[in-house]
């Protein structure tokens, strides 16, 4: 099955190949994933505990909120980053991976 654009930016290219990713490593997807999730709850957590301090009401609920977001979401992101890529590889095994272009500099 192959869909090809109007315009494929590979024609007429002198230094440029095709593509296609079949394969993602599952550990290093939901490791990678993990990360960047916990930066998003970091983020998260510094203005959250700002806004907490600022509010004064129910700090303690509001803080251990904001501990649980931080400690759960790069453990679901690992989880969920690993689910994501065993299911693109099933995927790409039976369909094509993702194809792109490279170009040599």
């Amino acid at each position: 099955m192959n869909l090809h654009l109007a315009s494929d930016p590979s024609e007429g290219a002198e230094k440029t190949s095709k593509r296609e990713l079949k394969c993602v490593d599952v550990m290093q997807a939901a490791k990678i994933v993990a990360l960047f999730y916990a930066f998003i709850s970091l983020t998260i957590f510094v203005f959250g505990l700002i806004a907490v301090a600022i509010s004064g009401e129910q700090a303690v609920e509001g803080g251990g909120q904001l501990t649980l977001m931080l400690l759960l979401y790069p453990v679901l992101g690992f989880f969920f980053g690993a689910i994501a890529a065993a299911l693109y590889n099933a995927i790409a095994k039976r369909f094509g991976g993702f194809r792109y272009v490279v170009e040599d500099l």
